[in-house]
């Protein structure tokens, strides 16, 4: 009975990469699972047929290498910013979320200015055949900036220019702030226009590619969400919705994936 209720759930592949990347799993496989899905991790090393999944989620995670957009790599570029804040409300912000700080911390590896060939080469093709299949797809991060990329857009390497008069942070806490357009699907899931999110990224979109429109922005510019005019549910967020626990809002987004999943399900 119970092996029959787990088989009507739809199955959500969550891309990764082979080193790291454990956290954000963690707190993936808990979002899906609570939205009804059935979370199955995918690495390079551990492919799955695509054919198999309802839903594909692709994660954060390295950079992805710039041939795939037509340009070569920045070798000049500075670590993200970490926003020296002080010692009380570093104190504070780890006693909001000691699990996450303390998981983000032991399990993932550090990819800044790295490439993966051949977790590029793996999304890819899980991107080709969930076009096939005509399942949802979501990007976070990393995940995002492959989708545009794999339409024909482009990333900026780095985020110099926008933050000249702007700080920068770098933090898994919701402290940018976004504006969201209004009657798009991110608007619909979300039922709002303004929100604070995290920021784990140091590149961002910059050409859009076919059928994608931007759906939220940074107050200095940077797109921070897109949608696929010509996919029913094709949704890229540039921060990290699943290091956002407790917010019933962020979870909305992984419950309208799931659900939507759900309808290709069999």
């Amino acid at each position: 009975m119970v092996e029959q209720m787990k088989q009507t759930k739809p199955v959500i592949g969550v891309s990764g990469p082979n080193k790291g990347g454990m956290a954000a799993w963690l707190f993936t496989k808990r979002a899906i699972i609570k939205a009804g899905g059935k979370p199955l991790r995918i690495k390079p090393h551990k492919p799955v047929d695509g054919s198999l999944l309802d839903g594909l989620i692709l994660g954060g995670g390295a950079d992805i290498d710039p041939e795939h957009y037509g340009e070569q790599r920045e070798t000049d570029k500075p670590p993200p910013s970490q926003n020296h804040r002080p010692l009380p409300r570093k104190i504070l912000e780890f006693g909001v979320y000691p699990l996450l700080f303390i998981l983000r911390k032991v399990l993932s590896t550090k990819q800044y200015n790295k490439i993966d060939p051949a977790r590029d080469e793996l999304e890819n093709n899980l991107i080709r055949q969930a076009l096939k299949k005509e399942i949802p797809i979501l990007g976070i991060c990393r995940g995002a900036q492959l989708l545009n990329i794999y339409f024909g857009g482009t990333l900026y390497q780095n985020l110099r220019q926008f933050y000249q008069e702007v700080p920068h942070y770098y933090t898994i806490l919701p402290k940018n702030s976004i504006i969201i357009t209004p009657d798009t699907l991110l608007s619909r899931i979300m039922n709002g226009k303004s929100y604070q999110v995290n920021a784990l990224h140091y590149q961002a979109i910059n050409k859009l590619g076919r059928g994608f429109q931007v759906v939220a922005r940074q107050e200095n510019g940077i797109i921070q969400a897109v949608e696929n005019r010509n996919h029913p549910f094709m949704l890229g967020v540039q921060w990290h919705p699943e290091y956002l626990p407790l917010s019933a809002k962020q979870q909305s987004i992984f419950t309208a994936f799931v659900k939507h999943a759900a309808k290709h399900y069999g």
